[in-house]
Formats: C-alpha cells, structure tokens, sequence
C-alpha cells in the first residue's frame, strides 16, 4: 500500500579548519542519523496485514525495517532501520480512499547487492560511513 516517495537526507558533521592565508581544509568528524517519510494508500485488502499493522508498530515503538530498491537494472537496495516516531491518518470526502503518512526514525542503515552482499562498511548511521575512528592496535 505504500504509495508515496519516499524521502530522507544524508547528513554529516564537518569541521572547517582555516589557516592564516586563509586556506580551509573541510574534515568529517560525524555522521548524523535522520528520518524517512513516506506514507500510502488503503486499499482493498488485508487491513490487518497493511496500515493497521503500521499503526500498532508506531504505537508500541516496535523497531522495523524497510527496503527500498535504489535502481531497477542494478538490483543494488538500501535497508532502513529505526522505529516509526509519527503516523498521520487523512480520510478524504466522498468515500476516497484513506490515506496515511510515516515518519521513521533511522537508527542506521544497510546497503546490499542483488546477492545479498553489503556495498560499503555494513551498517552505518544514514548520514555516512565513520572515518577518522580511533582504533588501537592489540
């Protein structure tokens, strides 16, 4: 029933480090999380396994996931992970059908191929990949 695009924003943290003659070198030091939103239409159908189902996840906080296919000759996806914060409902005059809105709240993502395989570093938050990590040698 999902039936509206969807949309999110990868976001980082940068430090703008400027010298003298005014030379700036930008550095990553974060990654921030974020949302997505998108939302759908009731149809005809299973209400239990469609928007009642969504309802229930956003009321009991239960963390989901979503899939999201980036191109369709790749067969590359992006998984989202987090847990449904907002849900709008709009039931239109003239016996349309209703509507629903999301906003989930990512806790962090996953990219993969067609066979399962991860594309970049595994999981990381949606605003990117960590660098300059602190690592210690054993």
């Amino acid at each position: 029933g999902v039936s509206q695009s969807l949309s999110y924003n990868r976001k980082g943290t940068y430090i703008n480090v400027s010298d003298r003659l005014g030379r700036s070198e930008l550095r990553k030091i974060g990654a921030q999380g974020g949302s997505i939103k998108f939302g759908g239409v009731e149809l005809a159908g299973d209400y239990s396994t469609q928007k009642k189902l969504i309802n229930i996840y956003q009321r009991e906080g239960t963390p989901v996931y979503y899939d999201v296919q980036r191109a369709t000759t790749s067969g590359e996806y992006i998984r989202f992970y987090g847990i449904i914060t907002d849900m709008s409902e709009d039931y239109p005059v003239g016996m349309q059908h209703p509507k629903y809105g999301v906003v989930m709240q990512v806790t962090h993502v996953c990219e993969y191929d067609s066979n399962g395989a991860w594309i970049g570093g595994g999981l990381m938050s949606l605003g990117g990949e960590r660098i300059d990590v602190t690592s210690f040698a054993p």
